[in-house]
């Protein structure tokens, strides 16, 4: 800073004096020129009144110069948050330094600046003034340097300026705050994958303004594209949280007993004392509605597994199916749909299912390959680690349609390698002429029994002739799986309660050593049958007699089983109305059957146990078991009723 006063007029006397000696007058001429001038006394005045200003002065520049130093540290600070909220459409992410009170600050500092500028042009005022006052009496040079002064001061102004400046940038951050940041949830209570309470935390920035309110929400996600039916009720759910007062705050809020069944907002609100609001809110992962209860049982041995059609709405739209029989409670659903497939995951699991075997047709074209999408889209679903799968690979019913394999009856011939191409090739990925299913084998949830991938072939009890290198084959090219065939005809295994008594010639044929069904069925690993095979014409009432007949049949190929060192895997299923073939005998839904099904099933003991449900999800023939209109969860709650049963007892 600039130094006014004695020294710098004392400069300007002594030249001055200078001069006249310079000009021959001598010591006598000084002394008379001060007599004459009374230069003293007048000085005096002059630096008295020049102080008085100069003090002023200086009082002003030094309040100001401790504004400016707070301000541009304020300044810096605001720069900071200003490179990091270039980003703020995202949000403020690394909004990290604490600022000031900076409210407070811009009234203080708006009022100090224009008292101060007042002072201090005042100040100038009065120096300029008292310069042209004495300019006539002292000389320009004697005040050269005090007309000096007036240009710092001028500088000092744009300074001033700067300062306002500064200002307007702190209130271009005003619509920023209160800044939400560091929005997040985690799971405080879980049960068997299923999310009951969650902890919701945030961070709140309002330096500007105290907050006087944060509202968190927990709200649940509505689909407008799905049926308000298939999802339960729930309420909005609030917390309202006290601030503290700081300018930097850590919020908490929990939320309990959630029903689940979808994805939820959790939304925050901050509102300040300016009653400025700010929002920010985030969507949780898919919340179980059951718990899995289907993970349980697979701890236990225990695999229920369900035929699972990732078709719709392709090949077969809904429309053709119209009639229904039952009508999903998901509607018209597309099964690849992120939503439907959580709940497919969901509901399952829930009831005890804890594997989906994927239905696989081969040979339609884009379709096929549409179906492989599908099912990828259920792999990559975040749910996707909660459930096991394997696959119903279907490629017999196409060789058979297109006629390009030899046929005795109702037989499959199989002979050379080229038959079984023309099976499993198909329109899906293959290798070596034949379906590979490696990359899926390979999947950690994959059904493996015994550590062994499983596979099922659809549709194989109609395969004769060299069946056994057609199956060497696969297992060339697939390395160990344990093979699954539809080979266990109930027909064959009893007569009882048939209609007209026929069939039941199993045993006869096992006991004489010339069972051609058996020689076929040993290539495999497993032995199952489709839909509890229907259709048998059976004795009515079928709710009362097929049940009997699957009983006594499910007992015989157990035991048969057991003979060979086979896997016997039994079939259950709700009904069977077949909407596309109107002309095949139905059998009518029937929730006591399915039960009677069920627990026969559940009698044949071996570990792993392993059922199968025909379907989860096939409205084409009515047997699907996923929650409809017209019977709500009925099937799921009479299956994990069962379940739970058969583990306790």
């Amino acid at each position: 800073m600039v130094e006014l006063g004695g020294n710098g007029f004392g400069k300007g006397r002594r030249g001055f004096l200078k001069f006249l000696a310079g000009l021959g007058l001598g010591a006598a001429g000084v002394e008379v020129y001060e007599r004459l001038y009374s230069i003293p006394s007048l000085e005096r005045r002059f630096r008295e009144e020049l102080n008085y200003w100069v003090g002023r002065y200086n009082s002003a520049y030094a309040e100001l110069n401790n504004l400016a130093t707070q301000l541009n540290a304020a300044e810096r600070r605001i720069e900071d948050l200003a490179a990091q909220h270039n980003a703020a459409q995202r949000k403020i992410e690394d909004l990290t330094l604490q600022i000031r009170r900076l409210d407070e600050l811009e009234a203080e500092s708006t009022s100090a600046i224009s008292f101060y500028q007042q002072q201090l042009e005042e100040a100038i005022k009065g120096l300029r003034n008292t310069v042209e006052k004495y300019r006539s009496i002292l000389g320009e040079e004697r005040v050269a340097f005090e007309s000096a002064t007036l240009k710092v001061l001028e500088d000092l102004k744009i300074t001033i300026e700067d300062l306002r400046s500064t200002n307007e940038k702190l209130l271009r951050l005003l619509p920023h705050f209160p800044l939400i940041k560091d929005l997040s949830w985690r799971p405080t209570k879980v049960v068997n994958d299923k999310i009951y309470d969650v902890n919701v935390s945030l961070e709140v920035i309002s330096p500007l303004n105290s907050l006087i309110e944060v509202e968190v929400q927990l709200i649940p996600v509505e689909y407008t594209h799905l049926p308000m039916e298939a999802f339960p009720v729930e309420q909005v759910k609030t917390v309202k949280l006290n601030p503290k007062g700081s300018e930097k705050e850590l919020f908490n809020a929990t939320f309990t007993d959630l029903k689940g069944g979808r994805e939820y907002i959790i939304k925050a609100t901050a509102r300040d004392t300016a009653d400025r609001v700010k929002e920010d809110n985030i969507k949780t992962t898919y919340i179980r509605e059951f718990e899995n209860f289907g993970k349980l049982l697979y701890g236990k041995g225990v695999i229920i597994g369900a035929n699972h059609f990732p078709l719709y709405p392709i090949p077969h739209s809904w429309e053709a199916l119209e009639p229904m029989a039952v009508r999903p409670l998901l509607g018209k659903y597309n099964v690849a749909d992120e939503i439907v497939i959580s709940k497919h995951i969901d509901w399952a699991t829930g009831h005890g299912i804890n594997t989906f075997f994927f239905s696989w047709p081969l040979h339609w074209g884009e379709d096929s390959k549409k179906v492989l999408n599908n099912i990828g889209a259920f792999l990559t679903n975040e749910l996707s680690p909660q459930l096991h799968f394997s696959f119903q690979v279907e490629g017999v019913d196409t060789a058979i349609e297109q006629g390009n394999v030899a046929r005795d009856g109702w037989k499959l011939l199989l002979s050379t390698r080229s038959d079984w191409e023309k099976i499993l090739t198909g329109d899906g990925i293959y290798v070596n002429g034949i379906i590979d299913l490696k990359p899926f084998l390979d999947h950690p949830t994959y059904l493996k029994v015994e550590g062994i991938p499983v596979l099922f072939l659809f549709n194989t009890a109609r395969l004769h002739g060299n069946v056994s290198d057609f199956v060497k084959d696969i297992r060339n090219s697939l390395g160990k799986v344990l093979l699954m065939a539809n080979y266990a005809d109930l027909w064959a295994a009893s007569s009882t309660y048939t209609k007209d008594g026929s069939g039941g010639w199993l045993l006869q044929c096992v006991n004489s050593g010339k069972c051609e069904l058996i020689d076929v069925a040993k290539n495999f690993d497993m032995w199952t049958v489709w839909a509890a095979g229907w259709y048998t014409p059976i004795k009515e009432p079928l709710n009362i007699y097929y049940p009997l007949y699957i009983n006594e049949a499910y007992k015989i190929w157990s035991n048969l089983s057991k003979r060979y060192s086979k896997y016997f895997v039994p079939s259950v299923i709700p009904g069977f109305i077949d909407l596309r073939n109107p002309k095949m005998p139905k059998l009518p839904r029937d929730i006591e059957m399915f039960t009677k099904f069920l627990i026969t099933a559940l009698e044949l003991n071996r570990y792993p146990k392993l059922i199968k449900i025909d379907t989860f999800n096939e409205f084409g023939e009515a047997t699907g078991i996923e929650p409809t209109y017209e019977e709500g969860f009925n099937y799921l709650k009479r299956l994990k009723n069962v379940l739970e049963e058969h583990i306790q007892s």
